[in-house]
Parts: C-alpha cells; sequence; structure tokens
C-alpha cells in the first residue's frame, strides 16, 4: 500500500487504507466462487509498512480531518479466519478495531465503524461470470 501523495509528511486518507483491506477481502471471496472452494476457509494476514511520517487522515469534523499515524513502521496483523460468509460482519469489524488500535485509538467518539452491505457484495460476487 502506498501513499498517494509526495508531501511530507505523506498523507493517506484512512478511506483509502480500508478500500484496500476490503477489497482483498472481496477479491479472495470472488476467487473462492470461481474456483468452486466456498466450503474451504481461508486466512488474511495484512501488514502495512510505512516508511518515514505518514500522516493518516480520518474526517471527524466538517471541516478538519483528524490525524493519527500507525505506532510502528511495520504494523503485523494477527491473522484473521474467514470460515463463512456468516462471519464476514464479525471478520470486518476486528479489522476495524485492529486498524484503529495500531493508530492508537478506539471505535468510538469521533471514530466510527465502517458498516459494509455484505449483501449487496455477496450479489456481486454470486453474478455469474461472464468473459
Amino acid at each position: 500500500m502506498r501513499a498517494p501523495s509526495v508531501s511530507d509528511p505523506a498523507v493517506l486518507p484512512v478511506e483509502h487504507v480500508l478500500a484496500q483491506i476490503f477489497g482483498l477481502l472481496f477479491t479472495l471471496e470472488i476467487f473462492r466462487v470461481r474456483a468452486h472452494l466456498t466450503a474451504i476457509p481461508y486466512e488474511v494476514e495484512l501488514e502495512i509498512v510505512t516508511r518515514g511520517v505518514v500522516d493518516v487522515h480520518y474526517f471527524h469534523g466538517p471541516v478538519q480531518p483528524g490525524v493519527l499515524r500507525f505506532q510502528q513502521p511495520r504494523t503485523l496483523f494477527p491473522r484473521y479466519l474467514l470460515e463463512g460468509r456468516s462471519g464476514a460482519p464479525v471478520l470486518v469489524e476486528a479489522i476495524q478495531h485492529d486498524l484503529w488500535n495500531a493508530m492508537g485509538r478506539q471505535v468510538g467518539g469521533p471514530i466510527a465503524a465502517v458498516e459494509l452491505d455484505l449483501p449487496l457484495m455477496w450479489q456481486v460476487v454470486d453474478a455469474p461470470f461472464v468473459p
């Protein structure tokens, strides 16, 4: 994952981080469906590496973003197990909590959890593949 700006410090919107993480889960589920491996659980291990100072912006007010930083230049998250789609909401919540904790915060107050429309995501994943 690379910060989309080259300013000093680099600026990384938290939406970019979340989109990368949730995009990975979406891609893995598409692979499982297309490979007919939906009964097989999988684990995801995330790692975020920053070089130099990276300001992670999140929006907590109408004008000013909040600014956080990862506490370590290399943040390795625990392995997350997904045994089936019914466990996806718990997985998404755990990833978000761990992400904010890695930056020294907790969900609550100015930091709201992102709600994914998982049923819509599954509709997209299950749509017939048209080459």
